[in-house]
């Protein structure tokens, strides 16, 4: 893919947390331990695109979307947005791409300050960036986008407070706080996993509809496969820091590849209290080996040997367990890293 048709592309992106030794193990070990909570990620998120990044708690989602956003720093890799090599730059080189790229979070109740109202709130992000030369201007300009994100009319929400509001209507807020700043890219972390179900289409929709009406592109992240398949074009799997399986959404759901993407998909609930719980095609059995980070650990300057998702795979062979495999595409925009398909 070319570059310019890519809003963002990451490139071997890695994060490397380092543990803390105990006090022995700090005068006789000479090497320091690591867990690879993102480990070799790349990837391209298209123009007007929603990439779903799709994995149980703990692989690595939300690390990811803090690299892209420069709010963490990575240990290695490079990310590009658009043109802009952005792990070249400095901090205060970064700032003029902040208004261009921004997160709604998962915690609408912990994402705004409670002692700031909702217009309170929005003035303080059209300040920061210079959006508005007026105060009338900056009030029209809040006004217009919490309609703009279904809060009508908006004189019932500018002077309330986020203890005032749902959950569903805190969200909105975040959104709207978002969308003024008339970003490029959105990355949406867990953006509905704490609202009502009955919330959550709603929010979607109004995702959708800012990727249409404002071309914004998206990352969603989340654990769950329904909200992804509704709203993204393309869906990644992630196990353990990495890309395991990458395609167009309804292929993926359909034609799964990766044992894993099949587990995930084998998961997902049936709304009928009368059919049986399917027996997942994953091994599970609490052993010393099954899917944690921190069996993952590794020493400074080496790399995990094997398959990350080998102990829970009913396929492994040998070469699983000794080598890791390649995220390989089948030149139809579908790769998958797994040694048995």
């Amino acid at each position: 893919m070319k570059q310019f048709d890519c809003i963002l592309k990451t490139e071997h992106l890695k994060k490397y947390f380092p543990l803390r030794n105990g006090l022995f193990s700090a005068f006789f070990s000479k090497k320091r331990k690591y867990i690879p909570a993102v480990d070799d990620v790349s990837f391209c998120l298209k123009k007007q695109e929603i990439l779903g990044i799709v994995g149980e708690s703990g692989c690595g989602k939300s690390t990811l979307g803090r690299l892209i956003l420069c709010l963490t720093p990575p240990s290695s890799g490079r990310i590009f947005y658009q043109d802009t090599e952005l792990t070249s730059l400095k901090k205060k080189q970064i700032k003029p791409f902040r208004r261009r790229m921004q997160m709604i979070f998962q915690d609408p109740f912990a994402s705004l300050n409670p002692r700031r109202t909702v217009a309170d709130t929005l003035k303080y992000s059209v300040s920061i960036h210079g959006l508005a030369k007026n105060r009338a201007e900056e009030e029209e300009l809040s006004r217009h986008t919490l309609e703009e994100v279904g809060l009508k009319p908006a004189e019932d929400y500018r002077h309330k407070y986020p203890g005032s509001l749902s959950g569903g209507q805190l969200q909105r807020v975040s959104i709207a706080r978002v969308l003024m700043l008339q970003p490029d890219m959105i990355i949406a972390d867990e953006a509905v996993s704490m609202l009502d179900v009955s919330v959550r289409v709603s929010i979607l929709n109004q995702l959708l509809e800012m990727k249409q009406k404002f071309g914004i592109s998206f990352i969603y992240i989340s654990h769950d496969l329904v909200t992804a398949r509704h709203i993204c074009d393309r869906i990644a799997i992630m196990y353990l820091g990495k890309i395991v399986e990458i395609g167009k959404t309804e292929e993926m759901i359909v034609r799964p590849r990766h044992p894993y993407t099949r587990a995930l998909i084998a998961a997902v609930s049936v709304p009928d209290p009368r059919a049986e719980l399917p027996e997942l095609p994953i091994k599970d059995d609490g052993g010393p080996e099954c899917g944690s980070l921190i069996k993952r650990e590794i020493f400074e300057d080496d790399s995990p040997a094997g398959c990350n998702f080998y102990p829970r795979c009913l396929y492994g062979t040998q070469e699983c367990r000794e080598k890791q495999p390649e995220l390989i595409s089948d030149g139809n925009g579908h790769s998958v890293a797994c040694h048995c398909v």
